[in-house]
């Protein structure tokens, strides 16, 4: 059983009255629909979340037979979505995916089946990024959002988004035409935004398996938890210095940009080993 904290104590300390009254401050800032305190409260729910599947790994790894991760990793369920749900009239969507908010062209085509379930994409999306599967994500279409749900989650009856359950939709259900765009977006931490959309489709010919494959892409994946696109931007600028401090360097080793980094570069048949085990998987 978790551990019940109780968020009004009789007789607490001065750090934790100081705590709870800013947690307080906070939730009522979401409750009016402050949008920089949104952000704040869904950063600090990334952080819990993490720390949560930290303790209970143990317990998840129990049930999670197709688990390969080393223990520690953000997201033990990473390796399990159902790719697909039952649609009529399945087509091959050809997708886009570009990294917004930022002058480097960083992005991904791929083809997907149209009955693939939005958990599915997000897993594919992330594969095919190249980013790590250590945050949370969701997608926003028509100002409405897509996540998956949290058990417990307390804090729902505070958001007046409309949020809906990924496991439960297709790519077909909320985007079926040419051009139009929904939002990737993850880490609420570092807010990675991606465009969405379909550059064509096509029929399935009688018998054809459905696959999912990377087409082509341009660009690196930043690398996590570099504080967005603006901290990657600096990241780079870093780079550029011909004379580096100690402590410049340690802090692009620690990126992974000091040796060996080229912003533009992209691996396709890596990227198709990647989505290879989702395509199994369909």
């Amino acid at each position: 059983m978790a551990k019940v904290i109780d968020m009004f104590p009789e007789n607490g300390n001065g750090e934790e009255l100081d705590a709870i009254q800013n947690f307080k401050t906070l939730l009522r800032a979401v409750v009016d629909g402050d949008k920089e305190a949104i952000e704040e409260l869904r950063s600090q729910l990334d952080m819990w979340d993490k720390i949560d599947i930290l303790e209970n790994s143990d317990d998840e790894d129990e049930d999670n037979d197709d688990w390969s991760g080393e223990e520690g990793d953000a997201d033990p369920t990473r390796l399990n979505a159902q790719m697909t749900l039952p649609r009529e009239n399945v087509k091959e969507l050809h997708l886009r995916i570009k990294l917004n908010d930022t002058d480097l062209k960083i992005w991904r085509e791929v083809k997907v089946p149209s009955n693939i379930s939005l958990e599915g994409l997000a897993k594919v999306l992330i594969d095919v990024m190249g980013w790590e599967h250590e945050h949370l994500y969701q997608f926003e279409i028509n100002k409405e959002f897509y996540e998956l749900r949290m058990k417990d989650d307390i804090f729902a009856s505070f958001s007046r988004a409309i949020k809906h359950d990924i496991t439960q939709y297709t790519l077909s259900d909320v985007l079926s035409e040419k051009g139009k765009r929904i939002r990737f977006d993850y880490d609420f931490g570092d807010s990675w935004e991606h465009d969405v959309w379909i550059k064509g489709e096509r029929e399935y010919a009688d018998g054809e398996k459905p696959v999912i494959m990377c087409v082509k892409g341009q660009g690196a994946c930043p690398p996590e938890d570099c504080g967005g696109v603006w901290g990657y931007a600096d990241l780079l600028e870093l780079r550029s210095k011909k004379r580096l401090t100690a402590d410049e360097k340690d802090r692009l080793d620690w990126y992974g940009m000091l040796e060996d980094f080229d912003p533009d570069y992209f691996d396709k048949e890596d990227a198709d080993d990647c989505l290879g085990y989702w395509s199994d998987k369909i």
